[in-house]
This record gives structure tokens, sequence and C-alpha cells, in this order.
């Protein structure tokens, strides 16, 4: 497309457009200083003062006309005007839609005209070019730039959409050109495919194969685990052989309790039997049927917490079996140890042994009368012991 050089229109309202709009003012301004310049009329200085203000505002608006200037670019047209503030206004060329001459009845003797421009421009959608020649054919070059404008716009939108499509193509070529290869070349893609095939193939053996040896290994891990605590068990019953030991030797000591017990339950009943009186002496004597009851109960109070802990809910450890073993035979000691006195008590104690245990202090005995009694005691014993 060949680009066309328009030159830029600058025009101007004509003079005589002042008068045409003012001419109404202008025959009241001239009347008004007539009358005010003539002598022995009233009001003559105010009919001045009006004049005078009539002349400022005509040239106002004479200099506002003047200073109007319409400029038609090669793609704008420009409307500028007013006087102490300045304002622009601009209408895009291709947005013209029509265009309107009018010559009102003093333009026609004046040889002007109003040439009035419609666009889409929300802006300004109307411009009125007021004081133009009449011979001055503006309407056709204003056509003329608007066609050349429209005709550039669609030029460039054809372009904007053609390098559209041609970056449309360029991306799609390699699609384009994968697909015919694949479609000259349908050996290749099927060889292509079977060998993805036999890959994926392989993958999924491979994660078959791992997935059993995890199972394997979890399987192995459980049964070390229980390997782990079988070893721990039996260091368990390493550390503890020493409690065993302990609990063999506490219960041959126990062994040796029971059988004095039960010998001195065998000697008690002799005792009794030869020395009968000796029931009621000891009762006197001694404590020795308290201490020995305490005792009993004491062996009979351990033995029942031994059997009440021990059970298949609550099993006692080495250490525990040890423990209470050896409590056991502590009291067992006691017990016969005190039953072994209550037993010597009962064979040795009689009436009299109470008497003097009653009568010491009270009565005056000499040494022979204590030598005498020594003696039947000694006497008594050894007849017992016979």
């Amino acid at each position: 497309m060949q680009r066309t050089c328009h030159k830029t229109i600058v025009i101007h309202p004509h003079t005589g457009q002042f008068v045409i709009n003012e001419l109404p003012t202008l025959v009241l301004c001239g009347t008004v200083w007539v009358y005010g310049g003539m002598e022995g009329l009233p009001l003559t200085a105010i009919a001045t003062v009006i004049a005078l203000i009539l002349s400022l505002l005509l040239l106002y608006r004479y200099l506002y006309l003047r200073r109007i200037r319409y400029c038609i670019g090669t793609e704008q047209l420009v409307s500028e005007y007013g006087i102490i503030r300045r304002k622009v206004d601009y209408m895009e060329l291709y947005r013209i839609v029509d265009f309107q001459e009018h010559q009102s009845l003093l333009q026609q003797f004046c040889g002007l005209k109003t040439v009035r421009i419609l666009s889409m421009d929300r802006n300004t959608p109307r411009l009125d070019l007021i004081g133009i020649f009449h011979r001055d054919d503006l309407v056709s070059i204003i056509r003329e730039r608007v066609e050349t404008n429209k005709r550039k716009r669609e030029y460039m939108k054809s372009r904007i959409i053609s390098l559209g499509l041609v970056a449309s193509l360029v991306c799609l070529l390699p699609q384009v050109a994968e697909a015919q290869i694949a479609a000259s070349n349908p050996l290749e893609w099927t060889a292509l495919a079977e060998g993805n095939e036999l890959i994926n193939g392989q993958i999924e053996k491979q994660i078959k194969g791992q997935t059993q040896t995890a199972l394997l290994q979890n399987s192995i891990a459980t049964e070390f685990n229980q390997i782990h605590k079988w070893e721990k068990q039996y260091n368990s019953y390493l550390k503890t052989a020493s409690g065993y030991a302990s609990s063999l030797k506490a219960c041959t000591h126990l062994y040796n309790d029971g059988v004095r017990i039960f010998l001195t339950l065998g000697k008690l009943g002799k005792a009794i039997q030869n020395n009968p009186q000796g029931i009621v002496a000891s009762m006197n004597m001694n404590n020795l049927y308290i201490e020995t009851a305490t005792e009993l109960v004491s062996v009979f109070t351990l033995l029942n917490d031994a059997v009440a802990k021990g059970s298949n809910e609550n099993m006692l450890t080495g250490a525990e079996r040890s423990k209470t073993l050896w409590a056991l035979n502590d009291q067992l000691s006691d017990f016969s140890r005190k039953l072994h006195l209550l037993y010597l008590s009962i064979r040795y104690y009689t009436f009299n042994d109470v008497w003097n245990n009653v009568t010491a202090g009270m009565l005056d005995r000499d040494n022979g009368e204590a030598a005498r009694m020594a003696l039947s005691h000694w006497h008594r014993a050894a007849a017992l012991v016979r």
C-alpha cells in the first residue's frame, strides 16, 4: 500500500462571521454611543457607560473569533479556541461518518458557510467549522482524507490478522510435521510402540519383584525380632543364675529349721508328759507362750503372702522368690528358737520355782538353803535327762 502524504491545512473563521454573529449587538452599541454623545438628553452618562460595556464585550468576542483555528491533518481534525484559557478538541478522521453544509441569510450575503462534521467519537461527536468561504470545497478535502485513513486502518487490521495467522501456522508446523513423520513411517511407529510396551512390562515386573522382596524383608525382620526376644530371655536367665543358687541355699536352711522344729515339738510332747506342772509354771515364769505364738503367726502371714503373690496371673521372679524364702527362713529360725525355749521352760520349771520366784526378796534365806535349792534343781534336771 502506498502511503499518501497530505499537507496540514490551517483555517481561521472569516471576520465577516463576527458581523453576522454580533449584528444586533453592533447596532445597539452604535445607537447607545450616538445617544450618549447628544447634549441636553437625559441619562446620557448611563448610556455612555452601557455603550462602553457593549464595546468591550464586542471586542472580546471579536478576539475570541479570531483566535479560533481549525487544523486538518493527515489523521486528525483539531479545533483550538479560547483567549484566557485555550481548549483543544481532537477528532480522528477515520471516525467521521457524515458532513453537512448550511448558510444563514446573512452568510449568503457575505459568501460564507458553516460546515458541520459528525463523528463516532464520544468526546467530540460534532464539530462546526464557522466562517468558511463558500467557494472552498472543504468537505471534499476532509472526505478524501477520511477515506484514506479508513483504508489505512483496514490495511493495518488485515496485516495484524495475517501476522496472527502466520504465527499460528508457525506454532502448528512442528506438530503437523511430527504427525506427517508418524504417518509416513507406520513401521517405525509400530516398532516404537512395541518397544514401549516391552519396557513398560519390564518395569512392572521389577516393581512386583521389589514388592515381594519388601514383604520378605518384613517377614525376616519379624523373625529377627523374635530371636532378639529369645536372646534377651536367655540373657536374663544367665544373669539370675546366682538367684537360683541363693534360693537353693535358702531352701536348705528352711529344711534344717523345719527338722529342728519337728524335733523340738517331739521333745515338747515328752516334756509335757514328764513334767505336766511345767505347763502352768512356765506361764508365770516367762512370756514364751505369747512370743512363740507371735512367731507362729508371723510365719503363717509370710507364707500366706507368698501364696497370694505367686499365681498364674501374678508370677514371681527369681529375685522375689529368693527374697521370700530368706524372709521365711528368718521367721522359721526365730520360731524354732522360741519353741526350743518353751520346751526347756516346760521341762524344768515346777511350782516350787514359781513359789521361789514369787517370794524372792520376801523371805530371808541363808547360803545353805540357797545351795540346797540349787542342788535340788540339779538332781531334778539329771533325773529328767535320764
